[in-house]
């Protein structure tokens, strides 16, 4: 843990290197766990690593008691805009949020 909310996973490959990481907030007082980050190594992308990671994600949303997860979509590199971004969470489910302007969800 980063802080008491704040939780962080590191996913790796077969040969020990970093593929994923996951950063998220759970608050347990709240219906939403909010994903702060998710990051696949540029190696990685397209071979279903992000969705496996944001799978565990939701997984841990529901086991948590959660009714959705919520996201900010923001790139971390170069490598994918906002707009690939987001539509990358829409095909997995994702629409907006009206309590939260700019944030995306997926109820569970």
């Amino acid at each position: 843990p980063l802080t008491k909310a704040r939780m962080q996973f590191v996913a790796l490959g077969a040969s020990g290197d970093e593929v994923a990481v996951l950063s998220f907030d759970l608050w347990p007082y709240r219906d939403f766990l909010v994903l702060h980050e998710l990051w696949v190594a540029r190696g990685h992308r397209g071979a279903g690593v992000g969705t496996a990671a944001l799978d565990a994600a939701l997984g841990i949303a529901r086991e948590t008691g959660h009714a959705r997860l919520l996201v900010l979509p923001k790139p971390v590199d170069h490598g994918m805009t906002e707009r690939d971004l987001r539509a990358w969470y829409r095909r997995r489910g994702f629409s907006s949020c009206r309590q939260h302007p700019g944030r995306l969800q997926r109820r569970l």
